[in-house]
């Protein structure tokens, strides 16, 4: 029983953690506050570091309905830990008879975990919710599996929820999974398709090491009766993403990806790292880390403050291109009484651009053109009202280079923060 609980539990923790995002503080009113998030793969190590954040991660927050987002990437490929081919998801509010339905999904074809120890054709998982305008609300979860096997592992015809297997000496999974809590109007639902946790080391990943299939979370509560604050943003250190047709996108993970809860951290520091990347040819990178410090205050709190980081170190991107030693940005976003204020800072170390040395002041939103390979934004900066944005660096590609097509955009350090009012 003990390994049971453990197995079910130890993702739970580790999806809480990624999703960044605690349940809003309860007040009796009919409009929701929501928070939705869904992938098709996530690495994470026994130590709390990510090797593979959320691939083809889409996600909702806020009170609006209708309100939706999606996201679609060709394949994905975690080198000897998975691999799958098209991946999509999806997350939406909408108006329905009885209330507001939310909606997260996430599809995944082609699915091979661990060099074929765990394969399936395709895997479908849905959270369906429903959100009463009396404050009360119910929810469901499920997965469908086409042609799921695991090696030595005799399976149910009708797969239950929540089934727990052992590969002995390998791995535990838990299948099919879905819980669902609810006190004092706030719910919170987190469900996946396939949680391997390692018992011993495999390819490059240690004992203790989580591997998830088609991640979801949703939660949700009552949004408070007054022009309270709502708190949003987001960190990470890097990203490619490419267009390959025009129904196909392929993507490198955010690395360290990290949102700020809707309802703040009540000042605490959290925090999202990855030890490093390495995608030959296209990207290599040392540590990367994010934190997010914010909280609500006031009558009602309707004010709140947000300061965001991104730390990353050690960047080489497309064989020298851009080249860095250190790079930090950080956003911050007051609101007191109805009045915004919003910052940025950039600050990078041994930039190098083209093989040409940039200096340590970078006015923001500086343009190089490198002839022939690509555009690079240096110091991307937005500010208005409560609202921050900065963006390290963005190289768009005016050539194919290392795989990657024209048009390809590549991202270093990236942070945003956002507060707005619930009503």
């Amino acid at each position: 029983m003990a390994r049971t609980l453990r197995i079910l539990l130890l993702p739970l923790v580790l999806l809480l953690a990624l999703a960044g995002v605690t349940a809003p503080a309860f007040a009796t009113t009919t409009t929701w506050l929501y928070s939705a998030a869904s992938g098709g793969t996530y690495v994470k190590l026994a130590s709390g570091l990510v090797t593979s954040d959320m691939t083809s991660k889409s996600g909702i927050t806020g009170t609006a309905v209708p309100a939706s987002n999606k996201n679609s990437v060709a394949t994905v490929n975690v080198s000897g830990v998975v691999s799958t081919g098209a991946v999509s998801t999806s997350n939406a509010a909408s108006a329905v008879t009885g209330g507001t339905r939310v909606l997260t999904t996430a599809q995944t074809a082609g699915v091979n975990v661990l060099n074929g120890l765990i394969r399936a054709d395709a895997i479908t998982s849905t959270i369906d919710t429903l959100l009463k305008p009396d404050g009360t609300s119910t929810a469901t979860g499920s997965t469908n599996f086409v042609n799921l096997r695991i090696a030595g592992v005799t399976l149910p015809l009708n797969l239950p929820k929540n089934y727990v297997v052992s590969v002995p000496g390998v791995a535990r999974v838990s299948l099919n999974y879905f819980a669902t809590g609810e006190s004092k109007g706030q719910r919170t639902n987190i469900g996946w398709a396939i949680a391997v946790e390692l018992l011993t080391a495999q390819g490059n990943l240690p004992a203790g090491a989580t591997i998830s299939i088609n991640p979801e979370f949703q939660t949700f509560a009552p949004a408070p009766p007054s022009d309270g604050a709502l708190l949003t943003g987001e960190m990470y250190g890097t990203r490619i993403k490419a267009q390959v047709s025009d129904t196909a996108e392929v993507e490198s993970p955010a690395t360290a990806r990290l949102t700020t809860p809707l309802d703040g951290s009540d000042g605490a520091t959290l925090t999202n790292t990855t030890a490093g990347v390495d995608l030959p040819a296209v990207l290599t990178v040392g540590a990367v880390k994010s934190t997010s410090t914010s909280t609500r205050f006031g009558t009602y709190n309707q004010n709140g403050d947000i300061v965001n980081t991104n730390e990353v170190a050690g960047v080489n991107l497309l064989n020298g291109l851009v080249k860095l030693d250190a790079l930090k940005v950080a956003t911050h976003s007051r609101r007191v009484d109805g009045v915004c204020s919003s910052s940025v800072s950039f600050s990078v170390v041994n930039l190098s651009v083209g093989g040409k040395v940039i200096p340590v002041t970078v006015s923001p939103n500086t343009v190089i053109d490198v002839a022939g390979i690509a555009t690079v934004t240096i110091n991307g900066q937005y500010k208005n009202g409560c609202q921050a944005a900065v963006r390290g660096i963005k190289v768009v590609l005016t050539t194919a280079q290392a795989g990657l097509p024209v048009g390809a955009v590549a991202e270093v350090g990236f942070a945003t923060s956002h507060i707005r009012s619930i009503s």
